[in-house]
């Protein structure tokens, strides 16, 4: 899973110097497409974001897996040596039917109550909010293509300070 991750982080990363390139070299021939470019630019850059947070978010995930799993071990242990001790007694005591049942039952309520949990963890989806105010939609689209242009002209800048460094 992690190679995986590793992989689309490496993709998106080159995906991203590739757009820096291009909106460098084509901006003196064409402000739009250089635009376009780093319109590109920053959704690469949102990607590698959200794939460095899914990334994260899958770790630890799989660390409180493998912990939970662990506790599930040790106390299935610790049931198994109750259910030794226990069948002594009730052989000895002549009820094995009343515990085996108890316990059973015991078991059964805590996986219930962890698949409760897994479940309404699984449900819980954050409301998709609808955006249907053109009029701000219109504001929103010139104040993004204004910070595409600074994004542009931060690359451009930082391009020639570095060429003219070397």
């Amino acid at each position: 899973m992690s190679e995986q991750y590793q992989q689309q982080l490496a993709e998106q990363q080159e995906q991203a110097r590739l757009w820096s390139e291009r909106a460098v070299k084509v901006r003196v021939e064409d402000e739009q497409k250089a635009l376009q470019c780093v319109k590109r630019l920053r959704l690469a850059q949102q990607q590698i974001n959200l794939l460095d947070q899914q990334y994260q978010q899958s770790t630890a995930q799989e660390a409180k897996v493998r912990d939970d799993l662990n506790i599930i071990s040790e106390q299935l242990l610790v049931l198994k040596n109750k259910k030794e001790i226990l069948a002594a007694r009730q052989n000895r005591a002549g009820i094995q039917h009343e515990h085996r049942s108890d316990s059973m039952q015991d078991v059964q309520s805590v996986f219930e109550r962890w698949e409760g949990a897994v479940v309404s963890t699984e449900y819980e989806i954050p409301d998709a909010i609808v955006d249907t105010d053109n009029f701000a939609n219109e504001f929103e689209q010139e104040e993004d293509q204004l910070a595409l242009k600074m994004m542009l002209d931060e690359l451009t800048e930082t391009n020639q300070t570095s060429a003219t460094k070397n």
